[in-house]
């Protein structure tokens, strides 16, 4: 039975039907990977605060740029467009993550140490 549905799926699956389900995938694991970039933001910023810490304004504004390109994914005319535009919201995002983790690495090594075994 569940291969009969894929077959139908497989014959079915049209050209456009893929590129619609393409962008909504694309723009909810944008939409994901932002929330899950800004909560890592605040909650390092909160544990480095205690330390002296700024605010990651410039990382918060990359951030809020790659968010802000998020809708065009949809209006994308073709695939490679689409790629093009979700791989530089990617990028940024990357970009905000790696720099977090390179420069807050001792904060974030305080927030697990009580979790993580020696």
């Amino acid at each position: 039975m569940l291969d009969n549905i894929f077959l139908w799926i497989g014959a079915n699956f049209t050209d456009e039907a893929y590129i619609l389900s393409t962008k909504i995938h694309g723009v909810l694991w944008s939409i994901a990977d932002v929330i899950v970039i800004l909560t890592v933001l605040n909650v390092v910023w909160l544990f480095g605060k205690k330390d002296g810490g700024k605010f990651p304004v410039v990382r918060l504004t990359l951030l809020g740029v790659s968010a802000a390109l998020i809708p065009f994914l949809i209006w994308t005319n073709t695939p490679r467009d689409f790629y093009y535009l979700d791989s530089g919201i990617v990028m940024i995002q990357l970009f905000v993550l790696i720099y977090t983790i390179i420069r807050n690495g001792k904060d974030i090594k305080d927030i697990l140490k009580p979790r993580l075994r020696d």
